[in-house]
């Protein structure tokens, strides 16, 4: 096919997914989705793509040129390159370079999807887990060593964006990087909203098991997320992404 192709999630809230998802539809651009089973081989996927995970963004605009995206930051590239008039990008360098900082710090590798990813699989118990389950822990490097440190990353990160967050108030500013929206907020929200103490299904859907998983307390946690957090994460759902959200 040509075009826009989103490749996401299905049955289950990915936040990877649906922020990649959600930058598309802020900027109004048409794709086609098509379906990644989490856990499941996906052979099809990584026949074409080289890996079976999701998202994957891809745009062909001729026979002989295909852009495959399937990071954050790669994703915010090709969204902003496709629809720069509905810009999601700083045009500033500081603060552009800021804004990509931060989003890794999110939804990157050691950022705090990923760490909560480790906290939930080391609480299941990796070696009691099913093999396809347990193939996906290793593509986020699982180890014991790792499990032990990732609640105080993730609680570094969150204080990072707390800390973020207040001076950017202290400058009359309502969004985390400059004083506009971008991509960083869509995917804050997207995350905050689903990896502790998510939002209502109202607004997000999420299936029982995994819903029960991420509003297990932490008293690191907890002590580490300021009010500012979920005031930002529910602002920019109600401004700005839809009240129900498919997978």
């Amino acid at each position: 096919m040509s075009g826009l192709r989103i490749v996401a999630c299905v049955n289950t809230p990915s936040p990877w997914s649906l922020a990649a998802r959600a930058l598309f539809d802020y900027k109004q651009l048409p794709y086609q989705l098509g379906e990644q089973i989490i856990a499941d081989e996906n052979r099809d996927l990584k026949a074409w793509t080289g890996q079976n995970s999701a998202p994957v963004v891809a745009y062909r605009s001729s026979s002989y040129q295909e852009k495959i995206a399937t990071t954050a930051e790669a994703i915010t590239l090709l969204a902003e390159r496709l629809e720069p008039r509905r810009p999601l990008i700083p045009s500033d360098p500081q603060q552009r370079a800021w804004m990509f900082g931060l989003l890794q710090a999110l939804a990157g590798e050691d950022g705090f999807g990923w760490n909560r990813r480790l906290m939930s699989l080391s609480m299941a118990g990796v070696d009691k887990l099913p093999d396809n389950i347990r193939s996906m822990a290793l593509k986020y490097d699982y180890s014991d060593s790792l499990a032990a440190v990732a609640e105080q990353r993730v609680a570094e990160i969150l204080q990072l964006f707390s800390q973020t967050l207040e001076q950017q108030q202290a400058r009359g500013s309502d969004f985390l990087v400059g004083d506009a929206l971008t991509a960083l907020d869509l995917y804050f929200a997207i995350f905050i909203g689903i990896m502790y103490r998510p939002l209502s299904d109202k607004y997000l859907p999420i299936p029982s098991a995994m819903r029960a998983g991420y509003e297990l307390p932490s008293e690191l946690l907890d002590a580490a997320i300021q009010p500012n957090i979920y005031t930002h994460r529910d602002r920019i759902f109600q401004q700005f992404l839809t009240p129900f959200m498919a997978y």
